[in-house]
C-alpha cells in the first residue's frame, strides 16, 4: 500500500484527475483500521484490569506528578 501511494504521488497533473481517489483512501483506510486494531490489542496486553472492568491507558507510575493551584502566582 505505501508503494502504491507512493507510486501516486508521483502522477502528473492530470493523471491525478483522472484517479479514483474514494477507491485508494477506502484502501488505506482498511489498512489503518487493522492496524489500530492490532496495536491496541498488543497495548492491552499485560495491564491490570481496574475497577469497571476498564484498563488504564498508561501505567499510573509512569505518570509524572504534577501539582494544580488556582492560587495566583505571588511576585
Amino acid at each position: 500500500m505505501l508503494d502504491e501511494t507512493e507510486r501516486l504521488s508521483h502522477l502528473s497533473p492530470d493523471s491525478l484527475m483522472e484517479l479514483d481517489v474514494a477507491v485508494h483512501r477506502e484502501n488505506v483506510n482498511t489498512l489503518l483500521l487493522k492496524t489500530s486494531e492490532l496495536v491496541r490489542a498488543e497495548a492491552r496486553r499485560g495491564q491490570k484490569v481496574i475497577r469497571g472492568g476498564r484498563r488504564p491507558l498508561v501505567e499510573e507510575r509512569t505518570l509524572p506528578k504534577v501539582s494544580f493551584s488556582l492560587k495566583p502566582n505571588s511576585t
